[in-house]
């Protein structure tokens, strides 16, 4: 999974509709919101806002997600070299729990130098088992991460192999973080985000955890109304930083058939791929 950004399944987790008398979104008013590329400035925080209530908001809206999906634009920054790179696809998560469903696509990377490439990697995580499939490679690689009697969710707060609190409620967010309001950053590639009226929430995680050793600080950037995610912008330990910006954010009923079939293993021809089955060991 080191191949993806991480701040990529921060996004998945802040994916909540409705909540605290909210009113749901239309999906292309935000998207066309979430894709200005402008000059960023401090979020617009009501002045009675708080980071409890915050949180209050966001843990009564997730508590009413079955799924959800949305096109996502990573950018990550290398801090020695300063060079980005740059990821676009989608992503779709179902249920909550051992019982979560995930799965991402990654359609397009352009790496430093501006080269294009059509990597249409697809990660998809169902019942303990975690595959890649790289169509470019003709090869598909499946990590057994759970045994079918765990008490097992890859995305839980802080511990788990994708160490971000995905669909979790605020008790498990503040067990693997703890969480203040902040500003969002205004350097050049966070900068590409506009984040007017936005309410921005500073997560730094405990020490500890799984997600200490990969994070140093994840920001989020809230739709007040919707309590629906607009960006995120995540530090890593050695000073890279990845930017994720929002597109098209849609949940439950509103997911598109297309997005819930990537839950699925693509169809792959028989004896024209190279598949390796990597069982966990028991114990």
């Amino acid at each position: 999974m080191a191949s993806l950004p991480v701040a990529l399944f921060f996004a998945l987790a802040m994916a909540p509709q409705g909540g605290c008398g909210s009113t749901p979104a239309v999906p292309e008013a935000r998207a066309q919101v979430q894709a200005q590329a402008t000059p960023a400035q401090p979020p617009a925080v009501p002045v009675d806002s708080d980071i409890d209530s915050v949180l209050a908001c966001v843990d009564a809206a997730a508590a009413k997600i079955t799924l959800v999906s949305a096109h996502f634009v990573a950018t990550r920054t290398d801090a020695l070299t300063e060079e980005s790179e740059r990821r676009t696809g989608t992503f779709v998560v179902e249920g909550q729990g051992p019982q979560r469903r995930v799965a991402i696509l990654v359609r397009d990377f352009i790496d430093g130098t501006g080269r294009l490439e059509h990597e249409n990697r697809h990660f998809v995580y169902a019942e303990g088992w975690l595959t890649e499939f790289v169509p470019v490679e003709r090869r598909a690689t499946a990590r057994q991460l759970a045994l079918p009697d765990e008490d097992y969710d890859p995305l839980r707060a802080g511990e788990g192999p994708i160490p971000l609190p995905v669909g979790q409620r605020r008790a498990d967010l503040e067990k693997g973080f703890s969480c203040e309001l902040s500003a969002w950053p205004d350097t050049a590639v966070a900068g590409s985000f506009k984040p007017d009226g936005l309410v921005v929430a500073a997560l730094a995680p405990r020490a500890g955890t799984r997600a200490a050793r990969e994070l140093t600080r994840v920001l989020v950037a809230w739709d007040p109304v919707t309590w629906q995610p607009s960006a995120i912008c995540a530090d890593a330990p050695d000073g890279s930083r990845t930017v994720v910006v929002l597109k098209a954010l849609v949940v439950n009923e509103a997911v598109p058939e297309a997005a819930r079939a990537l839950l699925s293993a693509p169809t792959l021809p028989e004896g024209e791929w190279s598949i390796d089955r990597r069982p966990k060991e028991p114990g």
